[in-house]
């Protein structure tokens, strides 16, 4: 059971707090709380078991906004994967006289990591500064900053979960 905001006509939109938002575009803000961990004494040791609440809030979101924070992802990838193919062309295609053998595989692997961090890096910047310079950030969003201030936390369930993993909607 999820948190279902009323998003009226007249809501702005969170983000740029000019447009109207619209329900189709609005952003699904998950968060995860620890509820209660016991412990299970089995034949064969001790085990812990913890249960957390879920929850997830709708933060207004107008077309525009969800438009631009779609394409600076889809922008990162395409520089990720141009920057890529050039140091592989270079470091891989242009050295053609040297005998590769298996360098070739950990040489794709390095460009593979590579990309990944390209691609990280620059859909951050580009989603902070180009894309987006003065959007608000879900963080202080009314509803979530206070859920933040009661012991909630971000994502649908811990990094870390431990023996045994159950959830509860709330």
């Amino acid at each position: 059971m999820s948190n279902k905001r009323d998003l009226d006509s007249d809501q702005l939109c969170w983000y740029c707090g000019k447009h109207p938002a619209d329900k189709k575009y609005y952003y699904p803000y998950e968060m995860h709380k620890l509820h209660k961990r016991g412990r299970s004494y089995a034949v064969v040791g001790i085990s812990v078991k913890s249960e957390f609440l879920k929850k997830t809030i709708n933060i207004p979101r107008c077309y525009y906004c969800s438009k631009r924070q779609n394409h600076s992802g889809r922008l990162g990838l395409i520089i990720a994967i141009m920057i890529s193919l050039l140091s592989s062309w270079y470091f891989v295609w242009s050295n053609a006289k040297n005998d590769l053998g298996q360098k070739i595989i950990g040489t794709g692997m390095i460009l593979i990591f590579i990309g990944t961090l390209i691609f990280i890096i620059s859909s951050w910047l580009l989603n902070k500064y180009i894309f987006n310079p003065n959007e608000r950030s879900e963080e202080s969003f009314p509803e979530i900053s206070q859920f933040l201030n009661d012991g909630w936390e971000k994502g649908s369930e811990p990094y870390l979960r431990g023996d045994t993993f159950e959830t509860k909607d709330k």
